[in-house]
């Protein structure tokens, strides 16, 4: 892996220890944001992994 790549996967790991997801969920009021919402979470999660 090189040097910039590590460093993304670094910061993007520390990103995901430190997003407070269930806080945020709260903050949707719409079905279509929760979906949305949720969308985001998968992605990233899956970007994480």
């Amino acid at each position: 892996m090189s040097g910039v790549a590590k460093k993304i996967a670094d910061v993007t790991f520390k990103a995901g220890k430190t997003i407070h997801w269930e806080g945020m969920v709260k903050l949707v009021i719409s079905d279509e944001g929760c979906k949305e919402f949720a969308n985001l979470r998968h992605t990233f999660d899956e970007v994480n992994s």
